[in-house]
């Protein structure tokens, strides 16, 4: 058998530290924010009427996009004249007003990367409670636990690779460290089955950062590293653009990942990630996706009706529908 586990944020979500809450999921973080930023700032940039996660991804991309324009507004500025003579306090007013907006940009984007942290580091989890969770649905799925797997993840946490690390694997992540300096990251290779699994972060994960072009990693421990650069991570966005992005290369190997695998199982995911639901449209070997609530089945039969639905319950002590499990991997 070659496994490709893929997980969303249902996976994630009951896996949290004892004595915590559920780890958040877009409306969580939504609410972490406002309360960062405040009732008035919340209320400007529309935050404040937030209520579900998709509202959350659409503003959120929304204003980062804006963001990225400052520069061609400052470029611009000109066009502002009412007439095609140069209308100097006009322009200088709306570079002023630009300059003010950057600056509340950037505190919005040091909110977002320490909230990031806070949601989602390494301190939200239960590192045994999520090894007992991944052992039990591998066992479920392979007798004695698959050889060959490999996990791709659109969350930004790390509980996958805290529960290999307990269930004794050396799992593949693509960092390399020379001694030196911090581990720097390259893809390549993440996508082939071998003794050992690989870990796949589709959307970038918490310790990563940006650094002169490419990927470094450091503990995901409860503070930011500004010094080093801004996390590599891919913010909610309903239009996110993987090809231009730094994990690019990562969508790269889960393409050779789904060519080579001969199961998939979709744990976790509520399909609202166009990218991958387009791959998993076209796979052709048996294809599970879990359902925790009716209307996530229903949603499953409508996106990929050739998938088969898997009832689970995602715990520390999982509850899943082991008859379900057995007709995927008999199909």
């Amino acid at each position: 058998m070659k496994l490709l586990l893929i997980t969303g944020a249902g996976a994630s979500r009951n896996l949290n530290a004892g004595g915590t809450d559920p780890v958040a999921l877009m409306d969580g973080w939504a609410a972490a924010l406002k309360q960062r930023f405040g009732p008035e700032l919340s209320r400007i940039i529309g935050l404040d009427s937030v209520t579900t996660g998709q509202q959350f991804e659409e503003l959120l991309g929304e204003l980062t996009r804006w963001l990225q324009l400052k520069g061609l507004n400052m470029r611009f500025a000109p066009m502002l004249s009412q007439h095609d003579k140069y209308d100097e306090r006009k322009v200088a007013f709306f570079r002023r007003s630009i300059q003010i907006a950057e600056k509340r940009g950037e505190a919005l984007e040091a909110a977002l990367d320490e909230t990031l942290i806070e949601q989602f580091g390494h301190s939200r989890f239960d590192a045994q409670g999520s090894a007992k969770a991944y052992n039990y649905l591998l066992r479920q799925i392979h007798k004695g636990r698959p050889e060959e797997f490999i996990c791709a993840t659109t969350n930004y946490d790390r509980s996958l690779e805290l529960a290999l690390r307990e269930m004794k694997y050396r799992a593949r992540t693509g960092f390399y460290h020379d001694g030196i300096g911090v581990p720097s990251f390259s893809p390549t290779g993440l996508g082939i089955y071998a003794d050992q699994p690989a870990i796949l972060h589709l959307h970038g994960a918490v310790g990563w950062y940006r650094a002169a072009g490419s990927i470094v990693e450091v503990p995901a421990t409860n503070s930011t590293h500004p010094e080093i650069g801004r996390p590599a991570v891919l913010y909610p966005s309903k239009n996110k653009v993987i090809e231009d992005s730094i994990v690019a290369g990562i969508w790269t190997e889960l393409d050779r990942a789904l060519d080579d695998a001969t199961h998939v199982f979709v744990l976790g995911h509520g399909l609202g990630d166009d990218h991958l639901v387009a791959r998993l449209e076209s796979v052709t070997v048996p294809l599970a996706v879990s359902a925790h609530w009716q209307e996530d089945a229903d949603r499953i039969r409508d996106s990929l009706p050739h998938a088969y639905i898997v009832k689970i319950n995602f715990l520390p002590k999982p509850r899943i529908d082991t008859e379900a499990v057995k007709g995927w991997l008999t199909n």
